[in-house]
């Protein structure tokens, strides 16, 4: 996972959508205590139904994919990008900040369940090669003790009909107690051994056909040496629609494609040469006659005595869903590049224009100030004037009074 995957948010949820562990939680929502809450009640009160509706997608159809939610964390409100898909029996919840970190956690879910279904194959190898080892050494040790019982009963047989002379005590009771019949003794406890070890071996028989029956992956046990079909479990029966009887002891190509048993064929003969584990792309051929596209990996079984092809298959249909939905959702990512793109080109041009009419209402703008700046002085001058004006009159007129009051005083 990257390092700017703190803004995104991994959920493992029931059906019913309450949180059982948060896988991972960059987005601190409620205050780390997410688990055993609703996931509805993560979001806020004005995307309640469309988280809602989410839930329902999931539970109807498995995927859920591009849903936005508003969500409230570290105190502040967050626009988030979610998606969800549906694994054995649980809701997985995928939220982040932006597609690009949602598309990455989704990535990094899906090669985390594929490292489990390898490491569960891995586990179910190692204990079956584990079993099969303890099944040899128990089988050996249950050999040599019926080999010992039949000489001990032939010795008996002599023994009891000669009817020997006493032997020395015996270390028990101190009892005087014939040689046949202290062989007796020792049988009887030899035949105590021989019963533990059988029922040990039957133990560790009902046990691994156990896991091997319960195991989650489908497997497929082969003989190299004709390719017939050894044994099965469950889940292969499960993947293919047949019954245990029609599988077991037929040829294992006829539930190969025809474009895939060349392919096979040369991987036993490589995996017999070479033993490992070599993993392959197979299409198998159900009951039905559909296509089933799936992940095969071959490892070798050697008990010593005889080997075995074991082939373990992963259902690739259910990721199928998962991939189309990927594609859509990145076409869908590149069609809102391309809007975007547009947008971003179109709102370049009305900027540009927008600056040009900025600059043409300066200009104007300007010019209209320098009018103004003419005609403020041209307004000052006419009021200097008028002033200058008004004071030669009144200047006047004072000067004219006293010559009018000589005037009236010679007429009077």
């Amino acid at each position: 996972m990257s390092s700017n995957s703190s803004d995104g948010l991994i959920l493992v949820c029931t059906r019913h959508g309450i949180v059982e562990q948060v896988l991972y939680d960059g987005l601190e929502l409620s205050d780390g205590q997410s688990a055993g809450l609703s996931f509805t009640s993560l979001v806020l009160s004005e995307s309640l139904r469309t988280a809602t509706e989410m839930l329902e997608a999931l539970q109807r159809d498995g995927t859920a994919f591009d849903w936005a939610l508003n969500v409230r964390a570290g105190g502040q409100k967050v626009l988030l990008h979610a998606l969800g898909y549906t694994l054995d029996e649980k809701l997985i919840l995928i939220g982040a900040q932006s597609r690009t970190l949602l598309r990455e956690l989704y990535h990094h879910m899906l090669k985390s369940h594929h490292r489990e279904i390898s490491g569960a194959s891995e586990l179910v190898d190692e204990e079956r090669n584990s079993h099969l080892a303890r099944e040899q050494a128990l089988q050996l040790k249950v050999d040599q003790l019926t080999d010992r019982l039949n000489t001990l009963q032939i010795e008996v047989n002599q023994k009891y009909m000669l009817r020997p002379p006493l032997s020395e005590p015996a270390p028990e009771t101190g009892l005087h107690l014939p040689n046949w019949l202290r062989r007796r003794e020792q049988l009887v406890r030899d035949l105590r051994a021989c019963e533990e070890a059988r029922t040990a071996l039957h133990h560790s028989q009902t046990l691994f056909a156990t896991i091997f029956r319960a195991s989650p992956v489908a497997l497929l046990v082969t003989a190299p040496a004709d390719g017939r079909v050894v044994d099965v479990n469950a889940q292969f029966e499960q993947l293919l629609g047949y019954p245990h009887d029609e599988i077991v002891g037929k040829p294992s190509d006829q539930f190969f494609a025809s474009a895939n048993r060349e392919l096979m064929t040369k991987a036993t003969s490589t995996l017999i040469a070479q033993p490992g584990i070599y993993d392959a792309a197979l299409t198998l051929r159900a009951k039905n006659g559909g296509l089933i596209e799936s992940q095969v990996s071959l490892s070798l079984a050697d008990t010593g005595e005889e080997q075995y092809v074991v082939h373990t298959l992963a259902d690739m249909a259910e990721r199928a869903p998962l991939a189309e939905a990927e594609r859509a959702e990145l076409a869908q990512l590149r069609d809102s590049a391309k809007t975007l793109e547009q947008a971003l080109a179109q709102r370049e041009a009305d900027a540009e224009q927008l600056s040009a009419q900025v600059a043409s209402l300066s200009e104007e703008l300007n010019t209209r100030t320098e009018n103004e700046q003419s005609l403020l002085a041209q307004v000052a001058a006419l009021l200097e004037r008028a002033s200058g004006e008004q004071l030669w009159r009144r200047s006047r007129a004072a000067r004219a009074l006293p010559a009018r009051a000589g005037e009236h005083a010679r007429t009077g």
